[in-house]
């Protein structure tokens, strides 16, 4: 099944585009940004969306993918021990906006394909969606696109991915090569490398049984919860491509990191070692912290 990988991408920043953050969680409809302050009343009022079945003939029309310019590629990343464990998959997606400005390690070359989700969005005539079934939508093709081309597993990420900062990074002492040990024999469905813990505390204040992460015996740094645990961001994840997976995927409805990565075996990189740029980050990085005090277990499966 052939999916358009080749495409250099040149043609720099659209003027009219919206940037990352509006196209991610701003806007309802193409060029028309929610006010903030009326966020919450215009969504009471809004009519629920038709969930819409997933169309394979429309993802094989507009699964387009760009490969990053040479400027961004760096060499000097190729030293960042934190970028290595994701190129143990098959293939790197990347989902953008403005797609000329993330910046890969070198040793990405030929393994990262950028899709620029406002021609998508125009292809699959989905402009006028709420931004979050835009965003879903978007995984779904990419994860669709990764079966298609016949991988085993796939690295997604979201443009507004970041490294921790010093602060954080004070704390974070991966084991890379038990990592890379789990990655490759691991039995995982997905690995998340960022994510917000969301509504894991009970209420007398410890951790609900759905959301206790145990240690994998095959990396310390990684652990498993249980199926329902509310985990949010789908800023960086590592899914591997089985047609159980990649069907139920495709067939969940709701919004990918509020109701549909849920539903599946979830296993995290702890603590996360990437985040979202655009307004998350502190609360990702304070989640984090609290989640790993109360539901992080030590003992090996």
């Amino acid at each position: 099944m052939e999916v358009s990988m080749e495409r250099d991408m040149q043609s720099g920043n659209r003027v009219t585009s919206p940037t990352w953050e509006q196209w991610r969680w701003e806007l309802d409809t193409l060029g028309s940004t929610m006010r903030t302050e009326d966020a919450r009343s215009r969504r009471r009022r809004r009519r629920v969306e038709p969930e819409r079945p997933v169309n394979v003939t429309q993802f094989k029309e507009c699964a387009h993918f760009s490969s990053p310019s040479r400027n961004q590629l760096s060499e000097q990343l190729d030293l960042e021990m934190i970028y290595q464990p994701m190129l143990l998959a098959d293939h790197i997606y990347c989902l953008c906006v403005q797609c000329d400005l993330p910046k890969f390690p070198r040793n990405w070359a030929g393994k990262v394909s950028m899709l620029d989700v406002i021609e998508a969005d125009k292809c699959l005539e989905q402009q006028n969606l709420s931004h979050s079934r835009k965003a879903t939508t978007m995984h779904k093709l990419v994860v669709w696109a990764a079966k298609a081309q016949g991988f085993r597993t796939a690295m997604v990420l979201e443009q507004d991915f970041v490294l921790p900062d010093s602060k954080t990074r004070a704390y974070i002492h991966i084991d890379y090569k038990a990592l890379d040990t789990f990655i490759l024999r691991g039995s995982w469905d997905f690995l998340r490398f960022g994510f917000m813990p969301w509504k894991y505390e009970a209420k007398d204040g410890g951790c609900k049984p759905e959301c206790f992460c145990v240690r994998e015996p095959l990396s310390k740094d990684v652990c498993t919860t249980e199926i329902g645990c509310d985990v949010r961001s789908a800023v960086a994840y590592m899914v591997a491509v089985r047609q159980p997976i990649v069907d139920s995927f495709l067939n969940s409805t709701g919004v990918v990191d509020m109701f549909i990565l849920q539903g599946f075996k979830q296993s995290y990189v702890v603590p996360a070692v990437i985040h979202q740029s655009s307004g998350y980050y502190v609360t990702e990085v304070q989640n984090d912290a609290s989640y790993r005090a109360i539901c992080w277990k030590g003992k090996q499966t």
